[in-house]
């Protein structure tokens, strides 16, 4: 059931090959929205959709295990430090040395300044004009032009009954898009039934730090950012419904909606964005699934980028064949219904991210390297 209040919970990996209107592929492959609920069982797949999703799990650290989180590498917080001493390649030759190199060294350390006195408490960070939210579990009421220090979002979100007495644990990450400075920071709130984790996502290249985007996560709803910015939003409203969000910075680190897609197996429902069944769509499911175990297992895909929706649908647990095509293709028309094709969404997707200069950070698997203060 798509009601995107709380449990609107999307599911990540990459949209993969498949089939398309009228077309049957060997290679089938299951989308990136499937992968969420792969601890369900089938036998839930016909619940209903709108049940409330429990907290079941603890959502863990986005840190890396192959990576050494306990760095000595020095934080941005430790760059502003006053008494920081910058060496010359040469201590022999410090002087002669110091000299040629000081005003890049004054501009790095003024670049990574921002964001260090901002995590370090000594300074706050402007909420931008183009500022997209996407918290959902709370809302702490950011307001653009107004200027937050983390202690002060910290405030903000303890007016929040579920978030008044648990102390944030504080992390954040560098990122690099665009060849300019991103940065994230994590509140995470951890608590006996769940872990709920608060993104904020900073750009510098204006000369002063501003929010541009924000988003929470928690063991349903996961969140997973790469090393240069994307914003993947995963999760589960059901054993056979699933959605998937991208969110990435154009090139003025205005965040956008890359693609949101909705995946919904036979015993779940579309609904429209005022919360209308999408009767036809619905309908075809439903017909198909009566009698043909095959159709039954198909998941069934709306996919909307850059405002425009494209509906598909891909083999499930097992590979579709030609005639099940057909099939479903024949039902839907009976029902004035047309599937555009996972290709027709595959190239509107890849023109959008060209589009937003994106093309190779969309690839990027390395997640961004956090640091716990």
């Amino acid at each position: 059931m798509k009601k995107k209040i709380i449990m609107l919970l999307m599911c990540m990996t990459v949209l993969g090959a498949g089939c398309g209107q009228g077309s049957a592929s060997d290679d089938q492959a299951m989308s990136q929205v499937q992968d969420t609920a792969s601890d369900e069982t089938a036998d839930n797949a016909g619940s209903d959709a709108e049940d409330q999703v429990t907290a079941s799990e603890t959502a863990a650290e986005n840190i890396d295990p192959k990576k050494d989180n306990s760095s000595t590498e020095p934080a941005p917080a430790e760059a502003s430090q006053a008494d920081e001493v910058i060496e010359a390649d040469d201590p022999d030759d410090a002087d002669a040395a110091g000299s040629d190199n000081a005003d890049t060294a004054d501009e790095d350390l003024t670049k990574r300044d921002l964001f260090a006195d901002f995590i370090m408490g000594k300074d706050s960070g402007k909420v931008a004009d183009d500022f997209f939210s996407e918290m959902v579990m709370t809302d702490p009421g950011l307001k653009s032009g107004e200027a937050y220090t983390v202690s002060e979002l910290k405030d903000l979100l303890a007016k929040d009954e579920m978030f008044a007495s648990v102390d944030p644990s504080v992390s954040y990450a560098p990122l690099s898009s665009h060849d300019e400075f991103l940065y994230v920071l994590r509140l995470g709130y951890k608590m006996d039934y769940d872990e709920f984790n608060e993104y904020f996502i900073y750009s510098d290249h204006s000369g002063e730090l501003e929010l541009k985007f924000a988003i929470d996560g928690w063991s349903r709803r996961s969140i997973f950012i790469n090393d240069a910015g994307i914003v993947f939003d995963s999760g589960s409203n059901g054993a056979g419904s699933h959605s998937s969000v991208i969110y990435a910075p154009d090139k003025s680190f205005s965040y956008k909606m890359v693609s949101s897609a909705d995946e919904q197996y036979y015993g779940y429902s579309f609904y429209d964005d005022n919360d209308q069944p999408i009767e036809a769509l619905n309908s075809t499911i439903e017909e198909a699934a009566a009698g043909n175990q095959a159709a039954m297992d198909v998941a069934y895909y709306r996919e909307r980028i850059n405002g425009k929706d494209y509906f598909y649908y891909l083999g499930g647990a097992s590979k579709i064949t030609q005639d099940t095509v057909d099939y479903i293709d024949g039902i839907a028309k009976k029902h004035g219904f047309t599937f555009d094709g996972k290709a027709a969404a595959d190239e509107a997707r890849n023109a959008y991210e060209k589009e937003l200069g994106i093309e190779a950070d969309v690839k990027v698997e390395k997640e961004a390297y956090w640091k716990t203060l």
